[in-house]
């Protein structure tokens, strides 16, 4: 019986293994070791060899494992999850192919062993298509990150919307955060802007552009610049609505800035126009015209007056007018008529050295006709005496009216600027005198305030004649207290400046005492200036100085020593 039914088991395992190496898909048998024990002709031809050599070798031999590391790129942009099963594969050429792998256990039947058949569907195309897809959409994330423009789709039907990375940043939606439904980021819209909103969604297949405020954060409202296309349902409704946004607050508030900054310019002309029309009628601008062909001059009668010459002499040429301007300006003249730009430059006129005079130009270029260069024309203003009054006011900004010298403010920005100057300390680091008159309340006190201020004005006049022109500094620190900055001393040169100054006072002062058995002195403190301390610093070492000076008997300096 036995006899009779194996040769019956035998010609059915033939078949099967017959149509096993007809089926057209790569399928293999793989043994209960891990190796290939059948290999049909589909799945040698898919990897490039023959079923001969790939029998008997384990499977993992044909696997690239190496490669797999790739296909988490999809999954890690939102692709589609692959499918199970999934395997990279290396060709015998070195080609990579992928498959996915269906695996059926084999009983011990049909005198085919222990093991699996296992049959590959080429998944190449897709896995490459669904690569393709990923990088895809990684450049698209990309772009709308570099371009700060978002895209957005919203079903009307579903109130549902699927937006871009870039779109939920700029709403301010976390990254993995769900999109709200559509009419719940209406809450976000300023109620003024819901109307045109709405209105720009309703019409069926029709673009749209549309500029909305954004209200997520209160503090720091948004614009959001949208453009797209509804299109409808078969029924005619709108049904999806997709487009891109652009957050333009920053936009829309330069060009903001730049409409009030023109305007402001624009005013600031019309203003300056109407300065201008006031000045020639009262008959102090001068007009002038250049020929940019000849460089040929024409200049008003009030233009040669105010500049000096002779009221209908001939006019002169461009070089020879510069060769009057001081030579720090002539460059920038001379480049401000080549730019052929409406310009309002200031120069000064040195024809007379001892009167140096300054004026405002206004100039516009008028293009000329068949290639001529054009011309320039404008009027000179003389400001010279504007200048001297804003200079003047400078100086009693910066000066203590009844001694003349330096207030405290601006003494310490002299200071400042040495300190910062980089100074040659090969000469001497400097030193700062600190002075405070002796029985100074005494006199004020008993012979009144004008005595006082003649007194103060004294010792300013001493202190100032002891000084070097340059950058010595003097000021009145306040009350009758006094401050020097000295620059370049060394420490023995410090000390004769101290004590010179201490006797210059008490010689001037005494002329200018009705009390001399109460002599006005001063007591000095001076500091050297060794290791760069800033004003403040300076000041209370000279002071300590200063009060040791005094303690000791008055009419006397004392050096500051650290320690």
């Amino acid at each position: 019986m036995v006899d009779d039914v194996q040769p019956s088991a035998n010609a059915a395992a033939d078949a099967v293994l017959r149509v096993f190496e007809r089926w057209p898909l790569p399928m293999v048998i793989i043994d209960s070791n891990g190796c290939y024990a059948v290999v049909n002709e589909a799945s040698a031809a898919w990897l490039g060899y023959t079923p001969q050599e790939m029998v008997g070798r384990s499977a993992h031999d044909f696997e690239a494992p190496d490669v797999a590391v790739d296909l988490p790129f999809a999954e890690a942009l939102g692709i589609e999850p692959l499918p199970p099963n999934v395997l990279a594969y290396r060709r015998k050429d070195g080609q990579i192919v992928w498959g996915q792998d269906d695996a059926v256990v084999l009983e011990q039947t049909l005198n085919l062993g222990i093991g699996r058949v296992v049959q590959t569907r080429d998944v190449t195309d897709l896995i490459d298509r669904r690569q393709r897809d990923a990088r895809e959409r990684w450049r698209i994330a990309l772009a709308e990150e570099t371009a700060h423009v978002g895209t957005f789709e919203i079903d009307l039907a579903t109130n549902t919307q699927i937006s871009s990375a870039e779109y939920g940043r700029m709403h301010l939606r976390e990254p993995d955060s769900p999109v709200p439904p559509f009419t719940d980021g209406m809450a976000d819209i300023h109620p003024d802007d819901h109307p045109l909103v709405r209105a720009a969604l309703a019409s069926p297949d029709a673009e749209f552009d549309v500029t909305y405020r954004f209200l997520r954060d209160p503090a720091n409202p948004r614009l959001i610049h949208t453009q797209g296309r509804t299109i409808s349902r078969p029924d005619g409704r709108p049904g999806w609505v997709v487009g891109i946004a652009r957050d333009v607050t920053e936009e829309r508030a330069a060009a903001e800035a730049q409409r009030q900054a023109e305007k402001e310019y624009r005013r600031a002309m019309r203003a300056q126009q109407r300065r201008l029309e006031a000045s020639q009628a009262a008959g102090q601008v001068g007009t002038w015209e250049i020929d940019l062909a000849t460089g040929e001059s024409t200049l008003s009668p009030e233009y040669q007056r105010l500049h000096g010459e002779v009221v209908g002499s001939p006019d002169r040429g461009i070089e020879k007018w510069l060769a009057d301007v001081h030579p720090d300006d002539r460059d920038r003249m001379r480049a401000t008529w080549d730019n052929r730009q409406e310009y309002a430059e200031e120069y000064r006129w040195i024809r007379d050295p001892d009167d140096v005079r300054i004026f405002v130009e206004h100039g516009v270029w008028i293009p000329g006709e068949e290639g001529h260069p054009g011309y320039l024309v404008g009027t000179a203003h003389d400001i010279t005496d504007v200048r001297r009054k804003e200079a003047e006011l400078r100086h009693l900004a910066d000066h203590e009216p009844l001694t003349r010298l330096l207030n405290r403010r601006a003494f310490e920005r002299a200071y400042e600027r040495f300190m910062a100057s980089g100074r040659d300390d090969t000469r001497g680091h400097g030193a700062v005198f600190l002075l405070d008159l002796d029985r100074f309340k005494h006199h004020n006190d008993t012979y009144g305030h004008q005595r006082g201020d003649e007194i103060l004005s004294v010792v300013a006049d001493a202190l100032r004649g002891r000084l070097r022109d340059g950058d010595d500094v003097a000021a009145r620190w306040g009350g009758d207290e006094f401050i020097a900055l000295v620059p370049r001393l060394t420490l023995e040169q410090a000390e004769s400046v101290a004590a010179d100054l201490v006797r210059r006072v008490a010689e001037r002062t005494a002329a200018a005492s009705p009390d001399a058995s109460n002599p006005v002195t001063v007591s000095l403190g001076v500091v050297l200036l060794d290791d760069d301390p800033d004003v403040l610093t300076a000041v209370h070492r000279a002071d300590n100085a200063l009060y040791a000076a005094k303690n000791a008997g008055r009419n006397q300096w004392a050096r500051w020593t650290a320690g």
